[in-house]
């Protein structure tokens, strides 16, 4: 074959592949925006056609830049839809734009999280928040029940969060495939209190947590067993209980000093993406603590010994579980945490005793 000939076979090689990586690229792009509240789960195997094509280090798209898509777009939405609500009514939510509302749930805390969402559409000023679900059956619940406001819901995230325990935590993913193995367990589909695949369920808060900030946005994350009664982001706008802006992380009062120094709530967190320390704390939550610590240990211990300025919401505004047996009243109450109770029953009951369990 003479020199010119392969020249014109390598060009012609080099355009097929080219043109093959944009025509998929393409694909998954239509594929995301022609579905805005539900990231396709047809994505992960797109992704891999287009890194057959390219190298890995150069890969046009890779499973974060899916992800910080899908984050990006599902703000755009509801910032579009509180304009559009705005110009009809006299109020909208004040969530900005650079912020995301996540849960983490799996099947077994799904009516936990249906609740909570229930309690933001009862708003006058309702958000649109990002469920990362641990499988896909979470996704099609929700679809087929939540039609106002209805959230933008992540697939299959528990692959996700294995992948990177795997490479982060290896103790952590060892931990999991024993349970796995012993007891046909996973957290995909429920977890027992304490268990150890209760941890690693638990943990799953951190990697969205990394994920939200690493895609350069605002985390506020909170448990599925939170009712929400009025707009909290005013308050992640200047911290209220110590009138600064400065701290780059807002959260419950856990209400509980002698086992958490700071008394940080981590199932209910606002953290803020620039400050300059957010990266590589968040990132140090799932890759450099002990394994065997649970979210809240980590979060307390890391952010005490990195002197990390936070700033506590009020308790009366804030009340977790701890709170509503000292004082039950929620009078005041801009979001409620169930927490302090073990159990599925228990949880609910304080939600029922406090007229916050929205589901017939």
């Amino acid at each position: 074959m003479t020199p010119v000939a392969t020249k014109r076979r390598r060009s012609s090689s080099v355009f097929f592949v080219g043109s093959a990586t944009l025509v998929i690229a393409l694909l998954v792009w239509q594929s995301i925006i022609s579905r805005p509240k539900l990231l396709p789960s047809t994505t992960r195997a797109l992704l891999l056609q287009i890194q057959q094509h390219q190298p890995k280090q150069n890969a046009l798209l890779s499973e974060e830049d899916l992800l910080c898509q899908t984050l990006h777009k599902a703000a755009l939405t509801r910032h579009s839809s509180s304009s559009s609500s705005s110009s009809s009514s006299s109020s909208s939510s004040s969530a900005p734009l650079t912020a995301v509302h996540g849960f983490v749930c799996n099947l077994g805390h799904l009516p936990l999280l249906q609740n909570s969402l229930a309690s933001i559409q009862r708003l006058r000023e309702p958000w649109i928040s990002i469920v990362f679900a641990l499988n896909e059956e979470v996704c099609t619940e929700i679809a087929d029940n939540v039609k106002k406001n209805a959230p933008v819901c992540i697939p299959h995230y528990a692959d996700r969060v294995l992948d990177l325990m795997k490479q982060y935590e290896p103790r952590s993913y060892e931990a999991y495939e024993q349970v796995k193995r012993d007891k046909n367990a996973s957290i995909a589909e429920s977890a027992r209190f304490n268990s150890e695949m209760y941890k690693i369920l638990i943990n799953a808060k951190l990697y969205a947590l990394r994920d939200i900030i690493h895609c350069g946005m605002d985390a506020f994350i909170t448990d599925v067993d939170v009712a929400f009664l009025q707009d909290p982001w005013p308050y992640f706008a200047t911290s209220s209980s110590a009138k600064d802006n400065n701290h780059m992380i807002i959260a419950q009062n856990d209400t509980n000093p002698t086992q958490f120094r700071l008394n940080i709530n981590s199932g209910f967190m606002y953290w803020r993406h620039n400050h300059p320390h957010s990266r590589n704390l968040t990132h140090t939550l799932i890759s450099d603590m002990v394994w065997w610590q649970i979210d809240q240990a980590r979060v307390n211990r890391l952010l005490f010994d990195r002197k990390i300025p936070v700033s506590l919401l009020p308790t009366r505004q804030f009340p977790n579980g701890n709170v509503l047996q000292k004082h039950n009243t929620t009078n005041q109450a801009v979001a409620v945490h169930a927490n302090w109770n073990a159990h599925f029953e228990e949880k609910k009951n304080v939600l029922q005793a406090h007229n916050l369990w929205f589901l017939e």
